[in-house]
C-alpha cells in the first residue's frame, strides 16, 4: 500500500511541474505570438500575462512543497 501512494505522489508531484511549465509557455505564446489570434483576438497580452504569472505561482508552491518534503525526509 505505501508503494501505491508513493508512486501516486510522485505522479501528482511531476504533474504539477509540467502543469506549471505548461502554463509558463502557453501563456508567453499567447501574449506574444500570434497563435490563436483568432479565437482569442482582444486583450492577448493581458491574458498570457495573467497565465504566466499563474505559472510563476505555482511554480513557487511546488517549490515550497519540495523543500518541504526534503525538511521531512531530514528529520526522519
Amino acid at each position: 500500500m505505501e508503494d501505491k501512494n508513493k508512486t501516486l505522489r510522485n505522479v501528482v508531484y511531476y504533474f504539477g511541474w509540467a502543469m506549471v511549465g505548461l502554463y509558463i509557455v502557453f501563456g508567453l505564446i499567447l501574449a506574444f505570438t500570434n497563435i490563436l489570434v483568432e479565437v482569442i483576438p482582444n486583450n492577448r497580452i493581458i491574458i498570457g500575462v495573467a497565465i504566466v504569472l499563474y505559472g510563476i505561482f505555482r511554480l513557487y508552491f511546488t517549490m515550497r512543497l519540495k523543500r518541504a518534503k526534503e525538511k521531512a525526509n531530514d528529520i526522519n
